[in-house]
């Protein structure tokens, strides 16, 4: 007799596509830690007025067009491997470009924290991720070949020499590149499905005091299920088989470790409650196309980036200049550490944003500050920063 599928008998892999809906080969590496994926195929009919002398719905005639879309749910990892983690490519589909991996060396720390000095050259560029001891941050203003300011100051290694760890770091680009999802099941038996020609439409970063999330979501060309797969132009002649499943230690990172910075001189914030930080990038997809069932490519709009958290309130000055800025529309930067242990941390970079004019909770004993989604801006491709370390 048949059992249930247990839905924890899941497994994700993520991967980028060379050319728009083609699925990729997959491989062990490409596996992603995930909460949940939700698929949604919806078929578009349009309603026949022809006389039938009946009432009988006599079907659609054709191939209907079908409209896919996703919700993907993944948590921030320890121990979840070597960099990049596999979900940068779905952080990459989201901002649009990788930046060059930074490498171990050693620096020299000045400035109080905020500047690393290189023996060489850096090969940095604006938005890069570096990692000292078990923080992290991101390279604001390239100085030099040799000499960086970051994002915020490094509280344990003010100044002297350090060692930086290797980052992986994430950029905003015009062009989006497109991914395949996988999903596994066991048994093997059970329904086993790909959704290709996936965007990012909306990436959200969640800190909320539990664990660290990162929610993707977007349009997709289709469903493919090995239950009905039929090659196609996914360039499939055979549903994959799932790779080789390794041996897993992954943990998610406690949504309580981190460090946030904000300020025109950066302070650091410790009441953070809970912040959510979203990339919208408006895609669309030439789904409607004459002649084709199937959508053709994404067509990424207008970038959004909103910023939203609560702090309890305290006397230190960088409350002032928060409600200062939000009083008198003046752009001040954001920086987010998410974790605390190298290997295991990402890193936040907003340059500029104007916050809501807070809104007062009293019904506690503590006075909280409820800022509301607040827009990030920029010159051009510079509204927000993301790495891994």
């Amino acid at each position: 007799m048949a059992n249930y599928v247990l839905s924890k008998n899941n497994r994700y892999y993520a991967a980028l596509e060379s050319s728009y809906g083609v699925v990729p080969p997959v491989s062990a590496t490409n596996r992603v830690p995930g909460v949940r994926l939700a698929i949604v195929t919806q078929k578009v009919a349009v309603p026949r007025r022809d006389k039938t002398g009946t009432r009988t719905f006599r079907g659609t005639p054709g191939i209907p067009r079908k409209v896919t879309s996703y919700e993907f749910e993944s948590s921030l990892m320890a121990g979840a491997g070597g960099l990049p983690p596999a979900v940068g490519v779905l952080v990459q589909a989201a901002l649009g470009a990788a930046a060059p991996m930074s490498v171990q060396q050693t620096v020299t720390v000045s400035a109080n924290g905020v500047e690393l000095d290189f023996q060489t050259a850096h090969n940095l560029v604006v938005g890069s991720g570096v990692t000292v001891g078990d923080e992290m941050r991101i390279v604001a203003n390239v100085l030099s070949s040799t000499n960086v300011r970051l994002s915020a100051p490094l509280l344990n290694t003010t100044s002297g020499s350090s060692l930086v760890k290797p980052a992986a770091a994430y950029l905003p680009s015009r062009i989006l590149p497109s991914l395949s999802l996988f999903d596994y099941w066991d048994p093997n038996a059970t329904v086993q499905r790909i959704v290709r020609g996936a965007g990012v439409d909306e990436m959200e970063i969640v800190v909320d005091g539990t664990e660290h999330k990162l929610v993707f979501r977007g349009p997709a060309a289709e469903e493919v299920s090995s239950a009905a797969f039929q090659p196609s132009k996914s360039g499939l002649t055979a549903f994959p088989n799932e790779p080789t499943v390794q041996a897993e230690s992954w943990a998610p990172v406690p949504g309580h470790l981190g460090q946030v910075w904000i300020g025109s001189a950066p302070s650091q914030v410790l009441t953070l409650t809970k912040a959510a930080m979203l990339i919208r990038n408006n895609m669309m997809t030439r789904s409607f196309e004459f002649g084709s069932t199937q959508p053709l490519a994404l067509s990424p709009g207008d970038r959004e980036v909103d910023v939203a958290f609560e702090v309890y309130s305290t006397e230190e000055s960088v409350f002032t200049e928060l409600y200062h800025a939000a009083q008198t529309e003046t752009p001040i930067p954001l920086t987010i550490q998410l974790g605390n242990q190298a290997g295991a941390m990402a890193a936040v970079y907003i340059n500029a944003f104007v916050p809501q004019v807070p809104q007062f909770h009293d019904a506690e004993t503590r006075l909280l500050w409820h800022f509301s989604s607040s827009r990030a801006q920029g010159t051009a491709d510079d509204e927000i920063f993301f790495a891994f370390g």
